[in-house]
């Protein structure tokens, strides 16, 4: 579904090479679904309601991923994290590569994955403890790294850290890809495999079947703008994407592969279901805004996405999901029937992190390799206000919550700005959650020049919707 027609080479280079005539071609063809939605259901007014919710949701018949992009060094300004299985980072989690922010994002992952107890490295301190409800939350963490990680492309800092940092503050590209590794699974151009117990009671199997999720992840993006882990748009490019099983790939038993090796390669030539690229396909969150300055609807756009990774994705590869970041104001979901979009880009086109972590369940297959076809789900609380972590019923409650978690600056501005309303308590006059933090911004007055009172406000929308999680599944 929504592939793209067979074109001759001419028309086939032009489309690689220039992304507007590109999509100018295939939009038409391009099929755009209603994503599938999981809605977490408002607060529930009895024990017995809880503990029934509770077991419905604690069915682990799916995989539940948090995703995360384009973080930027400000990987501090999201202490609050959904709860969930697998946390995933898209890329660009640096500025300029600084070894030091990738030491204090491995201990950012410790805080938050199961099992680790987070010690700082060497010679550091953490910058902000984790709440508890929030830590530890996660199995793994799964990452690439993006154009901005210059420090983990060798060849490419090589050539140009004297242009991007000062003699003194050259980094150690090894040192970098080693914190990285220990910290997280780091794809380059790689596959993982994640196993997972299938319950017994959900499914007619084996009590002792796994049911497996196979990743592919890749920092490649096309050329933009001179930086690492760029390829130029054609053949370069499609190289890269290339290197990703296809689908319908070919692993069958091979007569004259040794057993061992037959058995590795059917371990790791499996359909992907979640590909990890730092940069989007053309058409799904690639859209630029190149006159950031004006507010006119006549602004002056591109697409900024790959057509040889779209066609990679649409006619071979057919992942369940394809998460990336990359482009700041692209930010959302889109689905064509076969594949979710996630770009899970954490910043703004501004660079503040306001972007709430996207989270999504994937069913899980329950037998051997093979993948399920089932659909995945974005997972949203109906409500920041009324979930199963939180039930905050006036202006009177919000303030008092914000203070009893330490967000006093909002505690302040809304019993200045709210002394006698309680009009987001009438069930549809609450923004949804992806609109919560721009709404509120905008009543308080917190223009874009006033970062600091926006960066305390998305903390504590941060907080709001982590919670709204935090009972969700166990």
């Amino acid at each position: 579904m929504g592939g793209i027609d067979d074109e001759d080479e001419d028309e086939e280079i032009m489309r690689s090479l220039d992304t507007n005539y590109a999509w100018d071609q295939i939009r038409e063809s391009q099929v755009f679904l209603e994503p599938p939605i999981k809605t977490i259901p408002p607060s529930i007014s009895s024990p017995e309601e809880e503990t029934m919710a509770s077991t419905e949701a604690s069915k682990k018949d799916f995989v539940r991923f948090v995703f995360i992009s384009d973080t930027h060094g400000r990987h501090r300004d999201v202490p609050y994290l959904p709860k969930g299985d697998i946390l995933v980072h898209a890329g660009d989690f640096t500025n300029v590569g600084e070894t030091g922010t990738i030491e204090d994002l491995g201990l950012y992952f410790r805080e938050h994955v199961r099992d680790q107890k987070p010690q700082p490295p060497s010679g550091t301190v953490p910058t902000q403890a984790v709440p508890s409800f929030s830590c530890p939350a996660f199995r793994n963490v799964v990452c690439v790294a993006g154009n901005h990680d210059v420090s983990l492309d060798q060849d490419f800092y090589d050539r140009n850290n004297l242009r991007l940092h000062r003699k003194d503050y050259k980094f150690d590209p090894t040192t970098a890809e080693s914190v990285i590794r220990r910290d997280s699974v780091y794809l380059r151009d790689e596959f993982h495999l994640l196993e997972f117990p299938i319950d017994p009671t959900t499914a007619d199997t084996d009590k002792n079947a796994n049911s497996n999720v196979h990743i592919w992840g890749s920092p490649y993006t096309p050329e933009f703008y001179d930086w690492a882990f760029n390829k130029k748009r054609g053949s370069p490019i499609r190289e890269i994407w290339d290197k990703i099983p296809s689908k319908d790939g070919d692993s069958s038993n091979d007569s004259n592969r040794h057993p061992k090796r037959q058995k590795h390669y059917e371990k790791h030539h499996q359909p992907v279901d979640i590909l990890i690229t730092h940069g989007p396909p053309l058409g799904r969150g690639d859209l630029v805004i190149l006159n950031r300055a004006t507010k006119s609807r006549n602004a002056n756009t591109t697409r900024a996405g790959c057509y040889d990774l779209l066609r990679a994705i649409q006619d071979r590869v057919k992942p369940r999901i394809n998460v990336f970041g990359h482009i700041h104001e692209g930010y959302g979901v889109t689905y064509d029937g076969t594949t979710l979009y996630v770009n899970a880009s954490t910043m703004n086109v501004n660079y503040e992190a306001i972007h709430l972590p996207i989270v999504v369940d994937l069913p899980l297959a329950v037998s051997g390799y093979s993948s399920t076809s089932a659909s995945p789900s974005v997972v949203k609380p109906s409500s920041l206000f009324r979930n199963l972590g939180t039930d905050i019923t006036s202006v009177e409650e919000w303030i008092k919550w914000c203070r009893h978690h330490g967000h006093e600056f909002v505690a302040n501005a809304l019993q200045e700005r709210f002394p006698a309303t309680n009009k987001w308590f009438g069930g549809e006059l609450e923004p949804p959650p992806d609109m919560f933090f721009e709404t509120l911004a905008d009543i308080l007055g917190y223009c874009r020049r006033n970062r600091e009172a926006r960066r305390k406000l998305a903390k504590m929308v941060f907080h709001m919707y982590a919670e709204s999680f935090s009972k969700e599944i166990e």
